[in-house]
């Protein structure tokens, strides 16, 4: 799954050619997976709503998501951008197993804690 389209990593990433679409789909795909990972088993799509603007469930009480890509959190879309940006740049500078401080705090309000 990819949470950014091309046209989006292409625009975060200020490229304007085509020549390195390959390579920016194969780091699209490696954010999006870094990001899955990080967030364990949250949901990376907006919950879906009823016609007042609240939240609907399941008769799990889980919220229900309309997995497209345009549902997926504005929070997971821009930390997945963040993280292409500096897989292009070459700039992912963080300690393995870490991502960066600006895309754990984009996302750790989403986060589900790991229990010890």
């Amino acid at each position: 799954m990819m949470y950014i389209s091309l046209c989006e990593a292409k625009a975060h990433c200020r490229v304007d050619h085509d020549v390195d679409d390959v390579d920016i789909l194969g780091k699209i795909e490696a954010a999006s997976s870094m990001v899955k990972n990080y967030l364990k088993s949250t949901s990376p799509y907006e919950p879906a709503r009823d016609s007042e603007d609240n939240p609907t469930f399941d008769s799990n009480g889980d919220p229900l998501t309309d997995e497209d890509l345009n549902a997926i959190r504005y929070e997971v879309r821009a930390a997945t951008a963040i993280l292409v940006q500096k897989l292009y740049d070459q700039t992912l500078d963080s300690q393995p197993g870490y991502l960066p401080n600006e895309v754990q705090a984009i996302l750790y309000p989403l986060r589900t804690p790991t229990l010890a």
